[in-house]
């Protein structure tokens, strides 16, 4: 289980740091064709573009290892799958909200919730595929339990 967490740990840093240059460069352009990585309100905090880029590029790391290290959760095999879900759900989320403000993003409001809804709907999805997917799997089981027990009691007719 820690080699699993420490593999996504160091995948989801790698992916966060990634994304917090996609991102922006896709939806953060301004009037002059600039890309803008960083807010303005981190630039003054840390004091030069350069090392908002860095503390951007060490927390949204950070960000992404919580994010793919909480996978792990749902391997946690005496916790059930809507409680690994609302713990991962949960760390996500005050991991956004922290990022939020060390970053200094200030989204307004209606972008917030739009944000908020996508990862709530986005962590419904996951529930539902992973309950439709172990119904799957403990039918599958049933009936290969059904199958043993079955030839197992004829043979034992016969003797």
């Amino acid at each position: 289980m820690k080699k699993k967490l420490m593999i996504r740990s160091a995948i989801g840093f790698v992916i966060g740091m990634v994304l917090v240059v996609l991102i922006p460069a896709i939806f953060n352009r301004g009037s002059d064709g600039t890309v803008h990585i960083c807010s303005d309100t981190l630039i003054a905090r840390a004091g030069s573009p350069t090392a908002a880029l860095l503390v951007s590029l060490l927390l949204y790391g950070l960000y992404g290892a919580c994010c793919m290290a909480g996978t792990v959760l749902y391997e946690i095999e005496s916790w059930s799958l809507a409680r690994a879900t609302a713990v991962h759900y949960l760390g996500v989320m005050l991991g956004y909200v922290i990022a939020d403000l060390a970053l200094g993003w200030r989204m307004p409001l209606k972008e917030l919730l739009l944000i908020e809804t996508f990862m709530t709907v986005s962590f419904f999805l996951i529930w539902l595929i992973l309950y439709l997917r172990y119904r799957a799997m403990v039918k599958d089981l049933n009936t290969m339990q059904k199958d043993y027990n079955k030839r197992h009691t004829e043979g034992a007719e016969e003797t």
